[in-house]
């Protein structure tokens, strides 16, 4: 996965466009899009499961302060 690159010199484009359909289906992407973003939140989801859990057993499932 690479990391997004944030254009600070575009305008928004929510406040610049109307709220149409167009706009609206503009926004969502399209439909690979929206299924690579779907895959991308279940790899993270699953990473920070798994993370959480070695975290938690690696200190014989105690947090100490």
């Amino acid at each position: 996965m690479t990391a997004r690159q944030i254009d600070t010199k575009t305008p928004n484009q929510i406040v610049g466009q109307p709220a149409t359909v167009r706009a609206c289906q503009q926004e969502r992407g399209t439909p690979q899009e929206q299924a690579d973003r779907a895959e991308a939140a279940i790899e993270q989801g699953e990473s920070a499961k798994f993370h959480a859990k070695a975290s938690a057993e690696s200190c014989g499932g105690r947090r100490t302060a």
